[in-house]
This record gives structure tokens, sequence and C-alpha cells, in this order.
């Protein structure tokens, strides 16, 4: 639906998200009730979103506003074809997976550290298969080197366990957990009395003197 697709791109990030969130449910609609979903609804998904059939610049607006929702589709067509709820020609997997891939090698896996193994191996297999020419065969053992590079380097940044106070001090900066926090020393400061109720004290204070004043002098009558 081009007006839906259009109203997510103006919400921008959070668009991106759901329309990701769409293919997610997706190959979850396939799971759990396998005739809920043909071929032709991958085919159209891969068709929009990743060959922009219609011409929405949909791919340049992903990698601005937000590639992670772009690689979770593009991982979403993986998984469907791996797990054979789909069977898409050799071609059009050569190029989910090169569009998964590429964004991997720009951003950094979506859930870097949380590597799905066996999608590894689908993505693997795919990227080595027979290509059908020289050039694309040579331009996909590259661009399998460099995801493999982006995945090692990712594995080698150090994770900081939330839960383990003594590796969070140590990422972070050392100014920042020896630094002494300075200011200047607050005087207490008296509440203002309420103007209200200092006149219902002045004014009992003073019938209470009249009281008096007028008791003395009516018992010096007497």
């Amino acid at each position: 639906n081009r007006k839906w697709i259009e109203g997510m791109m103006n919400e921008g990030y959070a668009g991106a998200q759901q329309i990701a969130g769409g293919v997610f449910c997706t190959l979850g609609w396939k799971i759990n009730r396998e005739q809920s979903v043909s071929d032709d609804v991958w085919q159209e998904i891969v068709d929009v979103y990743l060959r922009d059939r219609k011409n929405l610049n949909i791919r340049e607006w992903f990698e601005a506003k937000n590639p992670y929702a772009f690689q979770s589709i593009a991982e979403r067509l993986l998984e469907a074809s791996r797990k054979e709820y789909w069977k898409p020609d050799a071609d059009t997997l050569r190029e989910i997976a090169v569009a998964y891939a590429e964004s991997v090698v720009r951003h950094g896996h979506r859930e870097a550290g949380e590597l799905n193994e066996k999608l590894e191996v689908f993505l693997e297999r795919v990227m080595t298969a027979p290509a059908p020419d020289p050039q694309t065969a040579q331009a996909m053992q590259t661009l399998l080197e460099q995801y493999h590079q982006k995945s090692a380097a990712e594995q080698a940044e150090p994770k900081v366990n939330e839960q383990n106070p003594a590796a969070a001090a140590q990422a972070a900066p050392a100014e920042a957990v020896s630094k002494p926090v300075t200011g200047e020393k607050l005087e207490p400061v008296a509440s203002p009395k309420h103007p209200v109720r200092t006149l219902w004290w002045a004014a009992g204070g003073l019938f209470l003197i009249l009281l008096v004043y007028g008791f003395v002098r009516r018992k010096g009558s007497m």
C-alpha cells in the first residue's frame, strides 16, 4: 500500500521500525500458519523494500533514518528462505544476501554480539554459491571478506556487563569515576510566614488584651 508506506516514511525512525515489524510478523504468521503467507507476499516485500518498485527512494530513506530496520527486513527474508518457508530463485536470494551483508559492513549487526550461527552459515553458503559471471563471484567474495572482518571486529569489542560493577567501572572514563563532586554549601532557609495566619494571630492577641482590660475595669468599678 503506497499511501501506508508514505505515511510510515513521514514518521522517520519509528516508521521504519514499524515496516520492519510488519515483515517480522509476516514470518511469524508463516511459521504458525503456513498457508497464511504465499510466495507472492515474500516477493512483494523484495520488490517494494529492496528493489523500490514504487519509486519511493526507500533504500535511501532506510539508510538515512533507520538502517537497522532495513537490515532486519533483509534478515527475515533470509530466514524465511533458510527455514524453507519460501524458495526464491538464486538471483533473488543472492540479492538479499548482498543487501544484508552490505548493511552489516556499513553499520554493524543490529544486535552485535548475538550472532545467529545458523543464519551465518546460510549466508556463507549463499554468497559462495556459483555466480553467473566471474565479476559477480569476485564482488561476492570481497563483500564476504568485509563482512567477516566487521563481524570479527564486533566480537573483539569489550562488552560491559551491567551486572558486574567492576567491569562497568573499568569501562567508564577515569575522570568520570575519580573526579570529586564539588559545590557551594547551602544554608537552611527559613520558610516564610503565611500572611493570613499572621493576621489571625494578631487579631486573637488583640481580642485577648481587650477582654482582660474589660474584665479589670469591671472589677475595679465594683
